[in-house]
């Protein structure tokens, strides 16, 4: 799977929303396809120290057109986030401890954590810690594996790189490069 995304926002008072469009490119097997879709989202800080997040993923249903003449739709989905920040003794910073559900309406009874009915719930947890002035360093648990991740600032670009360790399919590594205007 390849993404493009290109996201905006926009601070209201203490929230912050956004939009982020995106075009997919998927390769399966002999098969491939292109598709558009978008994501809302919002976050706001009720506290110094919390956040929290909502996102409406695929938000008017993402449509995939494969080049075998099928079409797909992703239905939306619901993520919800809380994270807490905290002194990092030694390095200086502030880390973070996120816990976040996901929400899919798709009846993925035996492949999500937790379902009811056509509804399933998967779990998240991550800590950030950032490293001055511009290495973060992560970790996670993330549907019964664990993650780690690096994210790399350099003037205005930001490269990321994500391993999630899966033993059912083989592990997964995901690279991502942003550019912050």
């Amino acid at each position: 799977d390849y993404l493009f995304y290109l996201g905006f926002y926009r601070r209201l008072g203490t929230y912050v929303i956004g939009i982020t469009p995106k075009l997919a490119y998927r390769n399966l097997a002999e098969t491939n396809g292109y598709g558009f879709g978008a994501d809302l989202s919002t976050f706001f800080e009720p506290h110094d120290n919390f956040l929290l997040g909502l996102k409406l993923r695929d938000f008017f249903s993402t449509q995939i057109f494969w080049s075998n003449g099928t079409h797909e739709t992703v239905n939306p989905g619901l993520d919800f986030e809380v994270s807490y920040s905290f002194p990092t003794p030694l390095i200086g910073s502030r880390g973070r401890l996120i816990v976040g559900t996901e929400v899919i309406a798709e009846g993925r009874e035996e492949a999500a954590t937790y379902h009811l009915g056509y509804f399933s719930f998967d779990h998240h947890l991550g800590l950030e810690i950032p490293i001055p002035d511009f290495v973060n360093l992560y970790a996670g648990y993330d549907i019964e594996n664990l993650t780690a991740g690096l994210s790399v600032k350099i003037r205005q670009f930001q490269i990321n790189y994500a391993f999630k360790n899966n033993t059912e399919i083989d592990n997964s590594h995901r690279v991502s490069i942003g550019l912050n205007l």
